[in-house]
């Protein structure tokens, strides 16, 4: 299912969750 489809609580969850492993992968990718 398209991420457009959802609805807002569920689009921000989604948006929530993937900032906090985009994040995640960030840190790990730059710190030592």
């Amino acid at each position: 299912m398209p991420l457009t489809k959802l609805p807002a609580k569920d689009m921000k969850f989604a948006v929530k969750t993937f900032s906090k492993f985009f994040f995640r992968s960030v840190i790990a990718i730059y710190l030592p």
